[in-house]
């Protein structure tokens, strides 16, 4: 994964994402002081221990913070594991916009300037100049780490009552951090620094753990981008099992498409 560019393009297609999705996570919710140490390898497969497919629709409640903007925003969640990911979003009970990720195509419209985009992620990483997909933009809903642990070395040891995970070899681009919950085995917190101006920290609360699923209650992203400070925090609430979940976007007439150069 290609992170040069991550500090400016992918902060802001968060905070683009974020004007169409996220809300709250004040703290970290650790829950155990007494943690067995645990081998590296065993923490992550336990973090990449596959759960049963679900489908789940949820409200979101959103704000983002960038100097003096803030905005609030109330969101619903649609989310089919590993096939689709649906958002829609209001103000003040009008809609904004609506947005959906499935493994090849990302649609999004928002009713303020009237624009939209409709694209494969190809589009999208030739932009951001990074390789992302759609897992990867399903793990920041899930907790999970938004790098694959598996494809690097990694070393363990035990820091604020979490699995503290970090490279056994340093990348000259970033530093990649990772705290695990000793519980659950999701992502507490992850951090993704490429130097003192250009940092992306992701903080989750606790989980809402049921027999088919495990879910985030909320999470924050603060994103410093040459000390321009972002934060998009994100609560997921009133989350419930549903069968034969619909995914309904439609894109206004008129509106115009949002061209990635």
């Amino acid at each position: 994964m290609r992170f040069r560019i991550l500090e400016k393009k992918f902060l802001n297609l968060l905070i683009v994402v974020a004007a169409l999705f996220l809300q709250s996570c004040k703290s970290i919710k650790t829950t155990s002081t007494n943690i067995a140490y645990l081998p590296v390898n065993e923490v992550i497969k336990r973090h990449y221990a596959k759960g049963e497919g679900f489908a789940i629709k949820a409200d979101l409640i959103i704000k983002y913070e960038r100097g003096s903007d803030f905005v609030s925003l109330n969101g619903s969640l649609r989310m089919t594991k590993d096939s689709a990911i649906w958002v829609s979003i209001s103000k003040l009970g009008f809609p904004v916009g609506k947005l959906m990720v499935t493994e090849d195509r990302v649609i999004f419209y928002e009713k303020v300037n009237k624009s939209f985009f409709d694209g494969d992620f190809a589009l999208i990483n030739n932009w951001l100049g990074v390789e992302m997909d759609f897992q990867m933009f399903q793990n920041l809903f899930l907790g999970e780490a938004l790098v694959d642990l598996r494809k690097e070395k990694y070393e363990v040891s035990i820091t604020e009552n979490n699995y503290f995970v970090v490279p056994k070899k340093k990348n000259p681009i970033f530093d990649a951090l990772f705290w695990l919950d000793p519980v659950n085995f999701k992502i507490s917190k992850e951090q993704f620094t490429i130097d003192e101006q250009n940092e992306l920290q992701i903080q989750y609360k606790e989980f809402e753990i049921e027999e088919n699923f495990s879910l985030p209650k909320g999470f924050t992203v603060n994103a410093n981008n040459k000390n321009k400070n972002t934060t998009i925090e994100v609560d997921i609430k009133n989350i419930e099992l549903i069968d034969n979940l619909r995914f309904p976007i439609s894109i206004p007439d008129n509106y115009k498409q949002i061209k990635l150069q």
